[in-house]
């Protein structure tokens, strides 16, 4: 089990500087993620025998890579990540549908007879809708 140096300092009843100091000093060995720092349980009882389960128990352990947790909550993300895509997905195609239906819009006005477009967004500089057919 990994501890953050917090709960490492608060199960060995020390300071977190001295944790760090310790680790500066290669006297205690942790790893580094995202600028954090963890320190095995076995590590931190190796120096401090005391620091054990009771005063672990109280503790929020940051889950292991193999932790079965961590792989719900992966899974939960990954299927939200999914939904998100899909939602962008549909908005663009909304989108494209829109923008489409104004092109037409804007050709449509130019016809003689139906008046001024500016209104719709259309400028006399604005060729109408380009075509994507060859």
């Amino acid at each position: 089990m990994r501890l953050n140096l917090g709960q490492s300092a608060r199960a060995a009843g020390v300071s977190k500087t001295h944790l760090s100091r310790l680790a500066k000093q290669g006297k205690l060995s942790v790893s580094r993620e995202a600028g954090q720092v963890f320190i095995d349980l076995s590590e931190l009882q190796r120096l401090y025998p005391h620091a054990t389960g009771e005063v672990t128990a109280e503790l929020s352990p940051v889950p292991s890579p193999g932790d079965d947790r961590l792989q719900q909550v992966t899974a939960g993300l990954e299927a939200q990540l999914q939904l998100l895509r899909e939602t962008v997905a549909d908005l663009r195609d909304d989108r494209d549908r829109w923008r489409a239906q104004a092109n037409g819009s804007c050709s449509a006005s130019r016809r003689p007879g139906l008046g001024d477009a500016s209104g719709l967004g259309c400028s006399a500089a604005d060729p109408g809708p380009v075509s994507t057919r060859r």
